[in-house]
């Protein structure tokens, strides 16, 4: 049975929390894994669990004395409401609560919401970091600094833009935080799978896997320098090629999610219904407010306009031309195309010609082939890149960024294809060359 978990670090401000629907047979062991990943901890800290409530406490830890539980007997099942300590010489409490049965049927742990920043836990707790988010709010609006705190808040984060620094101790990007969540998910059912006898050859591969990576400086550089090493395709490629020759089969894909047909598939969602255009032509102010966010924008206007959205109406243009979307008679709705599309009849490997078509036609044949020869070159996929740089190269990548073809890096600084977006620009080289 599914549940909601709601964890909260106390006294955090703003507050922190995060919603993740976790089964109810996890055990607190594993529960610990996921709440450090969502919260951005390291996990490198010692954790305790404590009841909370009236009558004497009770403390459950992964080592227990006497009078403590152990973490593996309890389940989540069985939990009432606690303070996950994080760090017990630091001040990282974190409460936790079941909020009840889920409807959702899906994969788990998988995350609902996330309220503010990701922790930094060099603060040893939450008031330092109020500290910071008030001080960094200060140097964005272009106040002296308090000097008692700007140079330690300066110490403890990366060097940024103000607008960046304050931006990280306000909101985490959800989309890091779920893959985090997702990762921790694939370690845990590794480790779950103590049936499996371990391959007597796994030390011998070990130590070729790491002679074969002393070979490759190219690949040595990429680890060093790529913020996710595990997303780049020149690597990946490289490891499927070791274990393929070492072991006679093909290595088995790695289980990415592809945000691209997530983000397609997402704006769809908001046209299963027709919707009845203004009489601009324009979309209504609740469509695009919910499309803009799933675009990626951040809206507070309370009735925004379709034309202040330049991103919005690239892609309901790109998306019209494709055929996922129909617009007549004053209404758009779904198309053949996008309607299989929604409702998992297809996918976007079998609707790559009519992508193409959508593309082309919004952006130009031209720009929108250069564009991909572009972004193959920038990341590895090919050798040499278009004979011409693309008319509207920062645009484009913006476009690129709302469908999460690319994400954004700033070290080393780049865009960089997600693997959703590797897919799709390896289809559509393939469609250049036919």
């Amino acid at each position: 049975m599914i549940v909601s978990l709601l964890m909260t670090i106390e006294g955090s401000q703003p507050v922190i929390s995060r919603l993740v629907n976790v089964e109810d047979s996890m055990h607190l062991g594993a529960l610990s894994h996921v709440i450090d990943a969502a919260f951005g901890f390291s996990g490198g800290e010692s954790h305790m669990y404590m009841t909370t409530g009236n009558g004497a406490r009770e403390v459950i830890t992964s080592n227990p004395s006497e009078g403590e539980r152990a973490e593996s007997d309890t389940t989540v099942a069985a939990m009432q409401p606690m303070t996950y300590v994080y760090d017990p010489s630091a001040n990282w409490n974190i409460h936790v609560e079941v909020l009840g049965t889920s409807r959702l049927d899906g994969p788990t742990p998988l995350l609902i919401d996330a309220h503010g920043p990701d922790v930094v836990e060099a603060c040893n707790g939450p008031s330092l970091m109020c500290k910071f988010h008030i001080e960094a709010r200060r140097i964005a609006a272009g106040l002296d600094p308090n000097m008692e705190v700007a140079p330690l808040l300066l110490s403890f984060l990366p060097v940024m833009s103000p607008e960046r620094l304050l931006q990280r101790l306000t909101q985490a990007d959800p989309v890091t935080v779920a893959e985090r969540i997702s990762f921790v998910a694939e370690d845990l059912m590794i480790d779950s799978a103590s049936h499996m006898d371990e391959d007597p050859r796994a030390p011998q591969f070990a130590a070729e896997f790491e002679d074969f990576l002393d070979s490759r400086p190219d690949l040595m550089e990429i680890m060093a320098l790529d913020p996710n090493p595990e997303h780049n395709p020149a690597l990946l490629a490289a490891m499927a090629g070791f274990f393929e020759e070492k072991l006679g089969d093909p290595a088995p894909a790695p289980l990415y999610p592809d945000f691209v047909h997530d983000t397609i598939v997402a704006v769809l969602g908001h046209f299963a219904q027709p919707v009845k255009l203004t009489a601009s032509g324009n979309l209504p102010s609740r469509v695009v407010r919910a499309v803009g966010r799933e675009l990626g924008y951040d809206i507070p206007q309370k009735r925004p306009r379709e034309a202040s959205l330049p991103l919005l109406t690239t892609t309901r243009s790109i998306l019209t031309a494709a055929g996922l979307l129909v617009d007549s008679d004053g209404t758009v709705r779904l198309g053949e195309y996008g309607e299989l599309l929604l409702e998992g009849s297809a996918n976007l490997d079998e609707l790559n010609d009519a992508l193409r078509r959508g593309f082309e036609h919004t952006l130009g044949t031209q720009e929108w082939r250069a564009m991909v020869r572009w972004v193959a070159k920038e990341n590895d996929i090919i050798e040499s890149g278009p004979q011409s740089v693309p008319a509207d190269l920062p645009g484009t990548y913006k476009l690129l960024e709302a469908l999460r073809v690319v994400e954004e890096s700033e070290r080393p600084p780049g865009f960089y294809v997600t693997h959703g977006g590797y897919l799709l620009i390896e289809r559509m080289l393939g469609l250049d060359e036919q």
